[in-house]
């Protein structure tokens, strides 16, 4: 934990180091401290991998040992279903959760459990065009911009294979934003996608006969329909009318 702190006072000196530096004459400048830029994301790195790290490993040796709190549905029997039988191991429970399909998360975890899912996935996938998007875009700002030049160069790492890196008026700026409509673009498309997936398994998830997709939840009713007869008499009368199979039941 100290050392955890360390590395929070640390980083602060760095933010201020590098933004705010006065030279010899008294006046502020903007500081280009050779690696400042790159001590910055080191630290944070390891402030946020260190943390990340240790909530891993406490979660990898608790999960089994509170099952209650980590497996709901295995403890309770109301809830329980064929995927929560099998807690798996330490580390197999990783890969085993790519062994079921949406349609089984969805019939035994509810259409929330599946949407979640989906919705973290897509945060991968745009993640993974922004990663594509840099391949191309950190060696254009390194190779095409100012560079390391002792006089308006700079020379962090970091700072290199950034937008920082070129020069006002540089053309390279258009790779910036032809990566930007690449970046935009695909989320524009997956989104769709995911609306067309979501509308697809809302419809046969509707389809199903469970007790759920077929309930009404009625709230401010007028006191002379604050009662079972009074709801059942009144459905049936409103659809009286209809040559369906239809039943009020209250």
């Amino acid at each position: 934990m100290n050392q955890l702190f360390d590395y929070t006072s640390h980083f602060n000196r760095l933010l201020e180091t590098s933004t705010n530096s006065t030279d010899n004459s008294g006046d502020n400048t903007t500081s280009t401290t050779e690696t400042t830029q790159t001590e910055i994301l080191q630290t944070t790195c390891q402030i946020y991998v260190s943390i990340y790290m240790i909530l891993f490993i406490l979660f990898i040796f608790l999960r089994p040992k509170f099952p209650r709190l980590y497996n709901i549905k295995q403890s309770n029997e109301k809830l329980n279903t064929p995927i929560a039988q099998e807690s798996y191991g330490h580390l197999a429970w990783i890969f085993k959760t790519f062994q079921f399909n949406y349609d089984e998360i969805a019939s035994q975890c509810g259409m929330d459990a599946v949407t979640t899912i989906r919705l973290l996935e897509l945060g991968v996938k745009l993640s993974c065009v922004a990663v594509v998007n840099s391949i191309y875009l950190m060696p254009i700002y390194k190779f095409t911009g100012v560079g390391g030049s002792e006089e308006e160069g700079i020379s962090d790492p970091v700072m290199e294979v950034s937008l920082s890196n070129l020069s006002q008026g540089s053309n390279s700026i258009y790779a910036t934003t032809m990566a930007a409509y690449i970046f935009f673009g695909s989320a524009m498309y997956l989104i769709a996608n995911d609306f067309s997936w979501f509308i697809s398994l809302r419809h046969k998830f509707l389809s199903q006969r469970r007790v759920q997709n077929y309930t009404i939840y009625l709230s401010g009713l007028p006191k002379e329909l604050q009662s079972n007869h009074a709801i059942r008499e009144y459905f049936t009368h409103c659809f009286s009318h209809h040559d369906s199979d239809i039943v009020a039941d209250v």
